[in-house]
């Protein structure tokens, strides 16, 4: 039964599982580690996918494809990650849509960011 139960789920789904199946045998509880999906290019439909396989964090590196995402979605429970290069005109976007940022490289990035964040919880 478990068979026919493996086989009528997504391919996204089967993928989720056996990644998490495998880092659990690596520690002896997920909450200690954090799988992020990296998102970009992938259509709603494959993202829904996930999160209905219980994926929460995703990462986008591009962010007018992401924003549009973020708002089509707009899961609370769903972490937005931005993991691409920035460009200084875009760190308001950023700051305003995702929950974490992996790829600052310049302190004048990090302090754009910093005080978007500021302004926008208030």
């Amino acid at each position: 039964m478990l068979g026919f139960f493996f086989s009528k789920m997504s391919k996204i789904k089967k993928n989720i599982l056996n990644i998490k199946s495998q880092l659990l045998s690596e520690s002896s509880s997920l909450d200690e580690i954090k799988l992020m999906a990296v998102s970009k290019s992938q259509s709603i439909d494959n993202i829904y996918d996930a999160y209905n396989a219980g994926q929460r964090i995703f990462g986008e590196n591009y962010i007018q494809e992401a924003i549009k995402k973020i708002q089509m979605i707009n899961h609370q429970d769903i972490e937005w990650h931005f993991i691409g290069p920035i460009q200084s005109n875009k760190c308001k976007l950023i700051a305003e849509n995702f929950s974490w940022v992996q790829s600052i490289d310049r302190i004048k990035v990090a302090s754009r960011i910093n005080e978007y964040r500021k302004k926008w919880h208030q």
